[in-house]
């Protein structure tokens, strides 16, 4: 393991080429290629999470910076206050939230209460600012819910392209798992 230390950032770079960076001094160019479109989204996950989680984000969203809005069965639809709510929704229908920054809409589902998972169109992630919006989100929830959240390859929530640790309030970048959302050859 090496450790790179300045006055303004701190690096941690290990032998499985994790790089490890202090608040969202990620750069674009490091990380772009997890962003590149195969036909897949990306994910975000909080991992092992409950009614409770939910209901402490969807509170928070609606008091946030960010943009909420909610669909039923693809219809506008009043927001959606609780986790039971939205499971008692998709019984029937199929509830649907956009978190909305920079034109950049993040996709929640609603599927169970024990994750919490967004996606993204990696077509929107395009450059530093875009990147830094994604971060910011991902901050927003790691502070709120004081879990590590974890941005992946569809449906991958094993294998972390970007990490955030809100306890040590840093980044971890995957560089091996770059090549798992790629279409095979």
């Amino acid at each position: 393991m090496m450790l790179i230390v300045s006055s303004r950032l701190t690096i941690t770079v290990d032998l499985n080429r994790q790089t490890t960076l202090s608040s969202q001094s990620m750069q674009w160019s490091q990380c772009e290629k997890a962003f590149e479109f195969d036909g897949s989204w990306r994910d975000i996950y909080i991992l092992n999470t409950s009614s409770m989680d939910w209901d402490k984000l969807l509170d928070a969203l609606s008091h946030s910076k960010y943009e909420i809005k909610f669909w039923v069965d693809n219809a506008k639809s009043q927001p959606i206050l609780t986790m039971q709510e939205a499971l008692e929704i998709r019984k029937k229908a199929c509830p649907l939230m956009h978190v909305e920054m920079m034109g950049i809409a993040i996709a929640c589902h609603f599927f169970t209460d024990e994750n919490i998972e967004f996606d993204i169109d990696p077509r929107q992630v395009v450059n530093q600012q875009d990147l830094d919006a994604i971060l910011d989100f991902m901050t927003f929830l790691g502070n709120l819910l004081q879990k590590t959240v974890v941005l992946t390859p569809e449906n991958l929530e094993d294998i972390p392209l970007i990490q955030f640790f809100p306890k040590a309030q840093t980044f971890s970048y995957h560089k091996e798992n770059e090549r798992y959302h790629q279409t095979p050859p």
